[in-house]
């Protein structure tokens, strides 16, 4: 699963998702339907995504989403729910 994170500010100065990337390590470790991966900042749009993996996307989202709707977050941020390998049918979930 993919969380991307639109532009944290002006000049496309990325969102500081560290509270974030700590809360989900935490929640998905804690319910072990996954485990957090890591973050890609694209520093020309200010885009950040978030990499989760588990064995079911529905779970790994069931336990992310109480952490993303309780931070306050810019609008525009979405979950990509893959189910497999990259290729795979994908669900977009806008969160923002």
């Amino acid at each position: 699963m993919l969380i991307t994170i639109p532009s944290g500010g002006p000049d496309h100065e990325p969102f500081p998702s560290w509270e974030i990337e700590d809360a989900l390590r935490q929640t998905l470790a804690d319910a072990g339907s996954g485990e957090f991966d890591g973050n890609d900042m694209d520093f020309e749009t200010g885009e950040v995504t978030l990499f989760m993996y588990g064995p079911d996307t529905d779970l790994l989202f069931a336990s992310a989403e109480p952490v993303l709707k309780r931070l306050v977050l810019p609008k525009g941020v979405v979950a990509i729910k893959r189910y497999g390998e990259p290729g795979a049918r994908e669900e977009l979930v806008r969160i923002t």
